[in-house]
Order: C-alpha cells, then sequence, then structure tokens
C-alpha cells in the first residue's frame, strides 16, 4: 500500500509500506537533495533502485542493506562513468571506467581502485598500459605501450619500472635486463635488431661499460 511519510528532519517518502516502513517501492527525498528511488526492505534500501546526489552524481543499479553491491552504473557529474561491480558501496570485482576526458580502464577493481589485472588505454593515443595494478598503481608484470612506438614488457613497482624487464625500441632492438624506478641498472644485454648481441652494464640510467 502506498503512502507518504514526512520526518521530523524534513526527509519525505513516498511509496509503499508494511507495518508502518518501507517496504517495497518507493521514493525517498532527503532534505539535502538527494533522491532515491527503487526497493525498500524494513527501512533499508535493498535491491534495484536509482540514486541521485544532489552534486550532480547519479547511481543506477543494485543495493544491500543500503549499500551499492552487485551491478551498478555510477555517472559523476564531471564526465565520469563506472560500469561495473561494487561491494559494501565500493568499486570492487570487474569493471570499467570511462573518464570524461577520454581514458578508459577495463579490468578488476577492489577498494574503490584498480586491483588486479587490467587495462588503461589513454584517450587519442596507441599507447596503453596492460596488466597488474595495487591500490590504482602499476605494480606487477605489465606491458606498456608508449606514445613513442616503444614498449616495456616487464615488472612494475607503484608505477616505475623495476626488476626484470626488456624494453623494445621503435627501430626494432630491445634491451633485456633490470630496472630500478625507470632506469636500466645493473648488467644487462642490448640485441639489435640484426641479432647482434652486446652486453652492456648500467647505473642508474648511465651505461658505464
Amino acid at each position: 500500500m502506498e503512502k507518504e511519510f514526512i520526518y521530523d528532519n524534513g526527509d519525505r517518502y513516498l511509496g509503499e509500506e508494511v507495518n508502518g516502513k518501507r517496504n517495497g517501492k518507493g521514493t525517498y527525498y532527503f532534505v539535502n537533495g538527494d533522491i532515491f528511488n527503487g526497493i525498500w526492505l524494513e527501512d533499508i534500501i535493498n535491491g534495484y533502485g536509482s540514486y541521485k546526489f544532489s552534486n550532480g552524481d547519479n547511481y543506477d543499479g543494485n543495493f544491500v542493506n543500503g549499500k551499492f553491491e552487485g551491478r551498478g552504473k555510477y555517472y559523476y557529474a564531471n564526465g565520469n562513468i563506472y560500469d561495473g561491480e561494487w561491494k559494501a558501496g565500493q568499486k570492487s570485482g570487474s569493471g570499467i571506467m570511462q573518464f570524461a576526458f577520454g581514458d578508459i580502464y577495463s579490468g578488476q577493481w577492489a577498494n574503490d581502485n584498480f586491483n588486479g589485472v587490467g587495462k588503461l588505454a589513454f584517450a587519442g593515443r596507441s599507447n596503453y598500459y596492460d596488466g597488474n595494478w595495487k591500490n590504482g598503481l602499476k605494480n606487477g608484470h605489465g606491458v606498456a605501450l608508449f606514445a613513442n612506438g616503444e614498449k616495456y614488457d616487464g615488472n612494475f613497482v607503484n608505477n616505475k619500472m623495476n626488476g626484470k624487464g626488456i624494453y623494445f625500441y621503435s627501430n626494432g632492438d630491445r634491451f633485456e635486463g633490470i630496472w630500478v624506478n625507470d632506469e636500466m641498472n645493473g648488467v644487462g644485454n642490448y640485441i639489435r635488431s640484426s641479432g647482434a648481441i652486446e652486453n652492456q652494464t648500467y647505473d642508474m640510467g648511465k651505461r658505464i661499460s
């Protein structure tokens, strides 16, 4: 049965109720300007619904115990759009984020951040990073294609090339070795496109032999 409730704090509910509690489909108007339209269970948002925030953000998807949970799509006021899985109100699982400036991330999430395996493709360019992430940063094995056509295939730590990796140059040459904070460091092999191999040693990007 549909009823209207006006609460002491100025909030208003219009929808189905059972025994004086919000149960079924209904719309809740918050005094701060937020609006929720969807399914309720014992006064708590549960099931599919649409939540419009006063700041212009909008969420369409599933709720569990009042929080985003399961599949849902979030439209940010700044133009970003996230379409994917949620857990306890945070992006968690598999999802795609389309940024307003054109970049697209497709992959795994946890705690509202890139976590696990995912690909970040940059707008208007062919470059991308495809690999492992931790807390929004490149961590673990990944492949980075740069705007100049060169490519790195190897280990990352906190967004920087660290550990073993192979760097492919646009002229067909490649360097196989160790990296520290984006710099070649230690002994490695420079392999020319002709197949010739040259042993090289670096000290934080500076060749010493």
